[in-house]
This record gives structure tokens, C-alpha cells and sequence, in this order.
């Protein structure tokens, strides 16, 4: 005859698993933390099937996100490792996805190019956009914390109001060298017909404010800086590809009455310096890149020791 100890045990293992649903669904946060590992190991051991309810809450900058268990997961990376990779392996761009669920992040790389065919459409909508940018802003990292990059969103008429603009600072600056102007002409229509522009800066005070902090490291902050809003176009225009967007990179405020009268249309602080523009929209037919490009050779460009 089981002893009382042993009918405990059993009875636990078949309700512990029910009060967490329970506990899940009006603490979620202590349950992702505390209780469902827990639960998971005791719903193995009596054969249960996972439930499918959310699973998960991650908080984000404007709502609380639930993560389904029947969401679709995103694989990190590939595990085939680089030297077992054929060329095509490491250089053909995977076909343009629906959603960035629906590849790993390994492709979503591999995705971004830099195309020029593009349109006035987008297969996500204006609020997903966003949203995209904020989290970047989020979970981006910087040196010391210091969050130095800033973002300037443009879409629609203001997308259109900003290439505008700079056609007309360049074709100022370009003065009476007619040739210089028709050459680059062409290729500002072609920005403006797309959808929207992401415009990075770089917050000057906050860089000052972190050099008078840190004196030790005051002349390498203005480059971490840039590594940081380096890090900031890349996960954009990844992201951006990966919903199925085209995009690419500009940075034409080397015309320095670009950045002066973007400051003020749309009262961009004076302490923000402008360093890029990533333009995006829907693809034209034929206009996302199917050819590899020329890469040299992971043999001469990465090295590696103790594997």
C-alpha cells in the first residue's frame, strides 16, 4: 500500500501543473520567472500537453506583447559552422520573406542588400514601423550605456517633403556644374519616390556628458558613438528587408544645409548631427539583387583559434 508521502507526491504532480495555468494567467511575469520551469519539468512527468495559452508577456516601449507558444519561432543562427559552408552557402541572399518570423537571423543578414527600385508601398503597416524603430532604440547597445544615437522617422508627405529638400540644398551647392547636378538628379528622384526615410543623428551632448563623466576615455566616446549608430542603421535596415522591405543607405548631408534646414522643418535639436538616411519601400519587379556578390574569403578575413 503507498505510504501518505508517496500520494502526496502524486497528487502534486497532477495539480501543480493546473495552478500554475492558474498563477500564469494573473502574475505572467512571476511565472515566466519562477513557476514555469517548474511547470514544465511536472507536466513532462505526467504526460500533459503544453497549453496554448501565452506563455509569455515581454513588455515593450508603448504595450504589453503576449509571445504565443504557437508562435512561429525565430531561429538565432545557423549552427553549420563557416568552414563547412559551400560559397553559395555563405553568399547567395535567400528569397525575399513575408515576415521576419519566417527566417533566421543568419538570413535576414544575408537578405539585406542595398536596393534602389523602390516604390511608394509597404507590405507592413505605418504602426509596425515604428514600432520596429522603438525597439531597436530599446536594445541596441552603446558604450556605457550612453544612448547617443537619435532618429528622425519620415513617412509620406514628409518622407517626400525631406528629399525635397535635399534635391534643392544639392542643386544649390552643385552651382553652375550642370553635369554634376544631372548625375546626381537622377538618383534623389529615385529616394523620393520611396516610401520613408529613418534619419540618424548623433547626440553631441550626450557624448559631451559622458566625456566629462569618464575623462579617462574622453577622446574615444565621439567613436563609440559611431560604432553605436553604425550598429543602429544595420539592425534597421535588417529588420526592414526582413518584413520585406527594400532599403538602403544614404548620407547626404555632406551638404551641410541638408541637415541645417531638416533641423528646421521638423525642430531637430541643435545638439543632434546628422550621419545617415536609411530610405526603404516596396520593392520594384526585378529589383531586389538575385546575383552574389564578390566576397573575399572567410580563409583570409576571419581567424580562428581553439576550435
Amino acid at each position: 500500500m503507498p505510504s501518505r508521502s508517496s500520494i502526496l507526491i502524486l497528487i502534486s504532480c497532477f495539480l501543480i501543473p493546473f495552478l500554475a495555468l492558474y498563477l500564469q494567467q494573473l502574475f505572467p511575469l512571476m511565472y515566466a520567472r519562477l513557476l514555469r520551469p517548474i511547470s514544465s519539468r511536472l507536466t513532462t512527468s505526467s504526460n500533459l500537453s503544453k497549453p496554448k495559452t501565452p506563455s509569455l508577456i515581454l513588455s515593450t516601449s508603448s504595450s504589453l506583447v503576449p509571445i504565443s507558444t504557437t508562435t512561429t519561432t525565430i531561429t538565432p543562427f545557423s549552427t553549420t559552422p563557416i568552414s563547412k559552408m559551400s560559397s553559395s552557402d555563405q553568399q547567395q541572399p535567400p528569397s525575399a520573406p513575408k515576415a521576419l518570423s519566417s527566417i533566421s537571423f543568419s538570413d535576414a543578414i544575408k537578405l539585406r542588400r542595398s536596393i534602389y527600385a523602390l516604390n511608394n508601398t509597404s507590405p507592413i503597416s505605418n504602426e509596425k514601423i515604428v514600432q520596429i524603430v522603438k525597439d531597436a532604440m530599446h536594445h541596441v547597445p552603446s558604450s556605457f550605456n550612453s544612448q547617443s544615437a537619435r532618429l528622425l522617422v519620415l513617412l509620406g508627405a514628409d518622407h517626400t517633403k525631406f528629399w525635397e529638400m535635399a534635391m534643392s540644398c544639392h542643386h544649390e551647392a552643385a552651382g553652375s556644374d550642370t553635369a554634376k547636378w544631372e548625375r546626381t538628379k537622377p538618383r534623389m528622384e529615385g529616394l523620393k519616390k520611396a516610401y520613408g526615410t529613418i534619419v540618424f543623428y548623433e547626440d553631441s551632448a550626450t557624448v559631451r556628458q559622458f566625456q566629462d563623466k569618464f575623462p579617462a576615455y574622453h577622446d574615444i566616446f565621439p567613436e563609440w558613438s559611431v560604432q553605436s549608430g553604425g550598429m543602429h542603421q544595420f539592425v534597421l535596415w535588417t529588420a526592414l528587408e526582413a518584413e520585406g522591405l527594400g532599403a538602403n543607405l544614404q548620407h547626404y548631408q555632406v551638404v551641410e544645409s541638408v541637415s541645417k534646414k531638416a533641423s528646421e522643418i521638423w525642430g531637430v535639436d541643435k545638439d543632434w548631427d546628422m550621419a545617415a538616411q536609411l530610405v526603404f519601400g516596396g520593392v520594384e519587379d526585378g529589383g531586389r539583387p538575385t546575383e552574389a556578390k564578390e566576397k573575399k574569403s572567410t580563409d583570409e578575413t576571419v581567424k580562428v583559434f581553439g576550435a
